[in-house]
């Protein structure tokens, strides 16, 4: 993958990106573990598998908000501070 990320093209990583063990919404399983392995030697497969699987947790929340009659997403909005990230040098 190298610089750049082709959304069009599946990471093969199946990663549950989660921060500690344990998830509530839209797997209610307190015991749950992350899923970040394998890591790739590239740093871009490795972001891109990442976003995929944040993207899959995303997914499932809305299918199930859905279930529980929530009406259908149209539209998402995402805002916040990752372009100031201290830790990436911004």
């Amino acid at each position: 993958t190298g610089e750049r990320i082709d959304p069009a093209a599946p990471s093969g990583l199946d990663y549950y990106p989660l921060p500690s063990a344990g998830e509530r919404f839209p797997v209610n399983d307190p015991d749950m573990p992350p899923r970040m392995a394998p890591v790739p030697a590239d740093r871009g497969t490795f972001l891109h598998g990442i976003l995929e699987g944040i993207a899959r947790v995303e997914s499932r929340g809305y299918a199930k908000l859905r279930e529980l009659g929530a009406p259908a997403v149209t539209r998402v909005v995402t805002a916040g501070g990752g372009g100031a990230n201290q830790a990436r040098g911004a």
